[in-house]
C-alpha cells in the first residue's frame, strides 16, 4: 500500500461527503481511513454509503474522545509507507494532491524534513473568510517555509518515521504541536509549501472565531511545557506582551505620557499589517484582517492567561 488516508471524524456531515470525494479523486494506491469519534449527526450514514461502495475505504470506531485519540487509532491500523493526515473538514483541490506532497517530501528528504503540509484557503467565502484566508494558516509569500511544526490537518509523513510514536492524549488540543515537537527536538523540521494549499472551514463569524482560538490558547503552553527546548520568541512573545502593555496601560494613570507609548504600538501594529499586505490586498481586507486578526489574538491570549487558572494536563491513554 503507498499511502494511508486517516480522517478523524466528529459531527462533520456539512463537509465530510466533499472530503471523501476529494480523497477518492487522488490519483494514488491509497487506503482511505475514515474514523467516528462519537458523531451525533449524520456523519456516520454518509461515511457508510461511501464504505458500500468503494473498496478503498475503511471504516473504525474510536470512542475515546478526540481527534487525537481517532488519529492514533487509524495510526494503529494503518498499512502504507506514507501518512496523509486530512481533516473532515479539508477538501483536495486537484486529483494529484497526496502525490505532489510526497514527491516534495522525498526531494527534500534529506534536508531533515519529515513532514509537508500545505496552507488553508477558506471553503466558503465571506468578510470574516477573506481576510482569514492570509491569517489563521500563514500565507506567505516564500514557496517553501521551514518550521517545527505542522497542523494535521493536511500533513504527509513517511510511516517509518512515526513509528511507534501516537499523538499525546494528555491534551484536549494543541496535540498537534506537541506530536511535531518530538520530531524537531531530535533536528527534524517540517515543510510548509504554498503549492500544497487546501480547501478548510474557516470559522467564519466572530463567535466562533473567538471561541476557537480561546480554547486553543487555555492548551497553548503545555506542547512547550513537555518540550521545552522548543520554545521560541514568538511564545515568550505571546506570553510576556500582554503583561507589558496591561502594566503600560496601569501606568499611564500616573504618568499619562505612557498612553502616547501604547497607542504608538497599537499604531505601529496596523503599520506593519498595510505594510505586509498592501501589495496583495485593498485597503478594505487590511482594514479587516486588521480588526480580526486583533480579536484572534486578544482571544488566544485570553485563553493563555486563564490557563494559569485552573487547565490542567488531562491523564490518557498516549
Amino acid at each position: 500500500m503507498e499511502v494511508s488516508v486517516i480522517v478523524p471524524v466528529y459531527n462533520a456531515e456539512k463537509m465530510v461527503h466533499k472530503c471523501i470525494e476529494s480523497l477518492l479523486n487522488q490519483n494514488i494506491e491509497k487506503e482511505i481511513i475514515l474514523i467516528d469519534n462519537n458523531s451525533t449527526d449524520e456523519s456516520v450514514n454518509i461515511i457508510k454509503e461511501f464504505y458500500n461502495k468503494h473498496k478503498e475505504i475503511i471504516f473504525l470506531s474510536e470512542k475515546y474522545p478526540g481527534a487525537a485519540a481517532a488519529r492514533n487509532r487509524g495510526l494503529d491500523y494503518a498499512k502504507g509507507k506514507y501518512i496523509a493526515f486530512i481533516d473532515s473538514d479539508v477538501v483536495l483541490p486537484n486529483s494529484k494532491w497526496i502525490t505532489c506532497a510526497i514527491s516534495l517530501l522525498e526531494e527534500n528528504y534529506h534536508r531533515n524534513i519529515v513532514g509537508v503540509g500545505g496552507v488553508g484557503l477558506s471553503y466558503e467565502k465571506n468578510t470574516c473568510s477573506k481576510a482569514l484566508d492570509a491569517l489563521l494558516y500563514g500565507v506567505t509569500k516564500e514557496d517553501n517555509l521551514l518550521v517545527k511544526n505542522l497542523a494535521t490537518m493536511d500533513l504527509v509523513m513517511k510511516r517509518e518515521d512515526i513509528g511507534n510514536l501516537r499523538f499525546n492524549l494528555s491534551l484536549q488540543r494543541a496535540q498537534d504541536p506537541e506530536f511535531c515537537f518530538n520530531f524537531a527536538d531530535n533536528g527534524k523540521v517540517f515543510l510548509l509549501s504554498s503549492t500544497l494549499w487546501v480547501f478548510h472551514m474557516h470559522p467564519i463569524t466572530l463567535k466562533e472565531i473567538i471561541l476557537r482560538w480561546f480554547k486553543y490558547g487555555l492548551y497553548y503552553r503545555f506542547p512547550y511545557k513537555l518540550h521545552p527546548h522548543q520554545k521560541n520568541k514568538l511564545y515568550y512573545f505571546r506570553i510576556l506582551i500582554p503583561f507589558l502593555f496591561i502594566l503600560m496601560t496601569f501606568l499611564s494613570f500616573i504618568n499619562m505620557k505612557l498612553i502616547f507609548v501604547n497607542l504608538g504600538v497599537i499604531i505601529s501594529i496596523f503599520i506593519r499589517y498595510c505594510f505586509k499586505f498592501y501589495s496583495r490586498y485593498s485597503l478594505k481586507i487590511i482594514l479587516q484582517y486588521s480588526y480580526i486578526h486583533s480579536i484572534k489574538q486578544l482571544s488566544l491570549l485570553t485563553g493563555i492567561y486563564l490557563s494559569y487558572f485552573g487547565v490542567k494536563l488531562r491523564r490518557g491513554k498516549n
